[in-house]
């Protein structure tokens, strides 16, 4: 199934820890989302910061998942690094008891940048305080936040449409 306009998505460490082999709804709808990843074709950006946390919080099926994504040439290895200057603008604008939790999780964004700006995250929190961000910080308006175990985001149905960034999944 797998489709020519495949897709590179930045995919949270909290999707590989939540997909596991319970049927638990959280579980079941991190594992699916994977599974779609694979089956549909798309390729999981992987940068020094994302697969550090991936090590230390992937499940059982996560680890088999990205084995396989690994050995059908669907990890893009992607070079971005910090970046100090996106990072300043979004501590800018950003209240100040929320920059730690943007500091965070600013290396994904920063990988999106990079590649098809597509993020996938159980993470609301982070999520918000980007969107927030996102008036001050025009990078931002263009990142896809799509969350596997949020059932309103219909995240299964998006990867089989080909993961497009459309208006209603934009930060900004």
């Amino acid at each position: 199934m797998a489709r020519q306009h495949a897709r590179r998505l930045v995919i949270d460490a909290d999707v590989g820890c939540s997909a596991g082999e319970s049927e638990h709804p959280v579980s079941r709808a991190c594992r699916l989302f994977l599974e779609t990843v694979r089956t549909v074709g798309h390729h999981v950006v992987m940068t020094t910061a994302i697969w550090d946390e991936w090590k230390c919080h992937q499940s059982g099926f996560s680890q088999k998942w990205l084995v396989q994504m690994t050995g059908g040439r669907s990890v893009y290895w992607c070079g971005a690094g910090r970046d100090a200057s996106l990072r300043s603008r979004i501590a800018a604008a950003v209240a100040v008891n929320r920059q730690p939790a943007a500091d965070k999780d600013a290396h994904l964004i920063e990988a999106a940048l990079s590649t098809d700006r597509l993020v996938a995250s159980r993470d609301e929190t982070a999520r918000g305080i980007f969107r927030d961000a996102s008036g001050g910080v025009r990078e931002l308006k263009r990142i896809v936040w799509v969350n596997p175990a949020l059932p309103a985001d219909n995240p299964v149905r998006w990867l089989e449409g080909g993961a497009r960034p459309d208006a209603r999944r934009r930060l900004g």
